[in-house]
């Protein structure tokens, strides 16, 4: 699944950056937090998005609906 996808690409991503020493492991995990959170909303909104048909109705609905959980991303503020 693209979840799946999802989770090696980012672990590999991870290794590289811990590899070359780019940051280290806890400077990593803070700027990832949430990262889990954040690929789920997307992965949400995304699938409101491709439902809405380009509606402008419909898209406004998608980020009314969604907008308690826009705070996922509060936490890199």
């Amino acid at each position: 699944t693209s979840f799946c996808q999802f989770y090696i690409y980012f672990y590999s991503y991870l290794s590289d950056w811990k590899e070359r020493a780019c940051l280290r492991y806890d400077e990593l995990k803070i700027l990832f937090s949430n990262i889990e959170e954040i690929y789920e909303f997307n992965s949400t909104l995304l699938k409101q998005l491709i439902n809405s048909g380009m509606d402008p109705g419909k898209i406004a609905k998608c980020f009314i609906e969604l907008r308690e959980r826009f705070d996922v991303y509060t936490t890199y503020w």
